[in-house]
């Protein structure tokens, strides 16, 4: 059964290994399906407040717009 982390203590936590798995998901964003990018987006800009989520999902689309270039 899978745990439920909050997200800022695995950051805290993890740091590193978080760094180098969001690195491999972006090198490989285009790759992997329509359906996994919409889950994995929505998921991301899901874990900010909710005064910042319309900026963080214009930021994140950005970066993700040009590291595919």
């Amino acid at each position: 059964m899978p745990v439920s982390l909050d997200a800022e203590q695995v950051c805290a936590d993890h740091g590193p290994i978080l760094e180098r798995l969001g690195a491999a998901v972006v090198r490989r964003w285009s790759a992997l399906p329509t359906g996994i990018q919409r889950d994995l987006f929505a998921h991301a800009t899901s874990l900010a407040d909710h005064q910042e989520t319309a900026e963080l999902k214009g930021q994140v689309a950005r970066f993700l717009h040009r590291s595919q270039g």
